[in-house]
């Protein structure tokens, strides 16, 4: 069984031209949305257009404990699952604005006890200011989401969380929680280090900020933008994507300027150290 979920830029080809939001391309052309393979592949119907989503649908997760459980975000339409393999879905978590374009994503983890938590990030283009939520029974008839925003996450993906939005929990890991955005430019340096990506090992009660972890040839305070010591491999702004190399505290982020490597170290992020790949 494969899940495919589409979209069209926001950006796109616009982008070389008046850098507005991009219309739909053309017909014909593919629908936007989520797509499913029985056939490893080889076939793929699709399945559901993301509540009518004029962008299509960015995020998909089954459920780690049944996999006829599926959870969707669409642009602009909110958080969805679907309890029969993607034959319905029933909104879950409802869109954070009306605004174009509010982009949620999560992350799926299974807990000690059997059921399914789900962190969830969510933003526009800065008005309202991005999220963060937690519910700790995705599955439950009608999963109850705790805002966990606080002063060290909000507005963690600036104004392109539409560009930069990345929730990641590693999988055996249901407490820790990884948020990666764009960087917090009017913060830098004073009660930040940028966020590019923010780490939480208490289910995302609180969060360290990883941008500037690396330890090798840091330059002297005051030499770039900012009063403190940064190293010249850390992190660049626009993040996109992390993964922990499973069995280790070793990760990998990926952003615009490039890859990232956490060593196996320590798991907390103060101790261990980024190097560019």
């Amino acid at each position: 069984m494969i899940y495919v979920a589409s979209t069209r830029g926001v950006r796109g080809v616009s982008s070389v031209t008046n850098g507005g939001a991009t219309t739909n391309p053309p017909t014909p052309r593919p629908p936007f949305g989520l797509w499913k393979s029985t056939d490893g592949g080889a076939t793929f119907s699709f399945i559901w257009d993301g509540n009518a989503s004029l962008r299509g649908v960015i995020n998909i997760a089954l459920d780690p404990s049944n996999p006829s459980i599926l959870y969707a975000a669409a642009l602009d339409q909110g958080t969805w699952r679907s309890k029969d393999g993607g034959v319905t879905f029933t909104l879950i978590k409802a869109r954070l604005s009306a605004g174009d374009p509010d982009r949620p994503s999560f992350a799926v983890t299974k807990l000690r006890n059997g059921k399914t938590r789900m962190y969830l990030g969510e933003g526009v283009a800065g008005v309202p200011a991005a999220r963060f939520f937690r519910t700790d029974d995705a599955a439950a008839s009608v999963p109850v989401f705790t805002d966990l925003t606080t002063t060290q996450n909000i507005n963690y993906c600036t104004g392109q969380c539409w560009y930069d939005n990345v929730v990641y929990s590693p999988p055996g890991r249901p407490d820790v929680v990884y948020l990666g955005g764009s960087f917090d430019y009017n913060n830098y340096a004073f009660t930040n280090n940028g966020r590019a990506f923010i780490y939480s090992t208490d289910g995302g009660i609180s969060f360290t900020d990883m941008t500037w972890d690396a330890s090798t040839t840091p330059t002297a305070p005051g030499s770039c933008c900012q009063p403190n010591a940064i190293a010249p491999n850390g992190m660049h702004p626009d993040s996109h994507a992390v993964v922990e190399v499973p069995g280790t505290h070793a990760a990998f982020f990926g952003g615009d300027g490039g890859c990232c490597a956490r060593a196996a170290l320590s798991p907390t992020p103060r101790r261990s150290a980024l190097t560019a790949v």
